[in-house]
């Protein structure tokens, strides 16, 4: 398995349009490819400065055309942000589920 993990900064009067935009546009183009496993995305804000928001995406670890997304999805951040996006993939070593 991999996780591509994707940040970017918003300012707290975005974050609505930005979630927005992933449901909308950048989760369907995750959806549909086989690879697809599922999409967490979390927010950070100090005090004072723009949000962080990550998006972790796991996935199979044949990447297929999954990162031929990543150019479109930097548009769509770029258009929602004002920013760029940084990504940086990443192997998963071990997966341990919850035990109840």
């Amino acid at each position: 398995m991999k996780i591509r993990l994707t940040s970017f900064y918003v300012d707290q009067g975005q974050v609505t349009e930005a979630l927005r935009i992933i449901g909308d546009e950048i989760l369907p183009r995750f959806r549909s490819l086989p690879q697809f496993v599922e999409l967490v995305v979390l927010y950070a804000q100090d005090e004072g400065v723009r949000g962080e928001i990550l998006g972790l995406s796991f996935r199979d670890d044949d990447l297929g055309d999954f990162d031929s997304q990543v150019v479109e999805i930097r548009k769509i951040v770029s258009n929602v942000s004002g920013t760029s996006m940084s990504t940086k993939l990443y192997n998963v070593l071990r997966q341990s589920p919850a035990t109840r």
